[in-house]
């Protein structure tokens, strides 16, 4: 016997709506809470990932500054030590800057020097009496070791011609004082468009002898 269903169909159909319209609000109440939170969420990974540049930036900023120091101590480091080995290669000695101004003597106008080295050269030296060979003699003076004191000087620079260079020998040679001087050597350079002759110039000058007198 087949049963009777006095439901009628629109009932159903509008229950059945129904359930789905609460289906359909449910499921925009999440997605619109979804989408809130995720937002929310956002915002503050922002905040952090400003909050974190700026720190990042605050330690580059401390770090370039630390880095400028750094450069500031090792140019001054580099100076002083230049400035060690100059006088350390000069031995502040007079005989140093008499060379100098020799060398602006000698040197023509026309010619620029760009570089100059001078290093003391002490070499220990015995002097003894005539009698070398003699006993030493109640009173007489032992041989004593005295120090031959030298200056190595290296000349670098440019000049217009050889004939220039040849007159910069020339002149040293006169002084007096220049021993075993010679020409390293000689070559061509440019310079703002002219050919020059660039040349190195070595001489060895004596401090503690009769002809080592500037």
């Amino acid at each position: 016997m087949r049963e009777i269903d006095f439901v009628p169909t629109w009932y159903v159909a509008v229950h059945k709506r129904r359930r789905l319209f609460k289906l359909q609000l449910w499921l925009t109440v999440v997605v619109i809470l979804s989408l809130g939170t995720w937002i929310m969420v956002d915002a503050q990974r922002h905040d952090s990932s400003r909050d974190l540049l700026s720190v990042l930036q605050s330690r580059l900023a401390l770090s370039e500054g630390r880095l400028r120091e750094r450069a500031t101590q090792q140019q001054l480091r580099e100076q002083l030590q230049t400035q060690q080995r100059i006088e350390a290669s000069l031995g502040l000695n007079v005989e140093a800057s008499r060379v100098l101004s020799m060398l602006e003597r000698v040197i023509p106008k026309v010619c620029t020097l760009n570089d100059i080295e001078i290093d003391t050269v002490e070499t220990a030296r015995q002097i003894v009496g005539a009698a070398r060979s003699a006993p030493i003699a109640a009173g007489a003076k032992a041989p004593v070791a005295q120090v031959d004191r030298r200056l190595r000087v290296q000349v670098r620079g440019v000049a217009p011609a050889n004939a220039d260079v040849a007159g910069i020998l020339e002149g040293l040679s006169t002084t007096g004082v220049c021993e075993e001087l010679k020409l390293n050597y000689t070559r061509e350079t440019t310079k703002d468009g002219f050919v020059l002759r660039a040349f190195e110039i070595e001489f060895i000058v004596r401090l503690n002898t009769a002809g080592g007198a500037l």
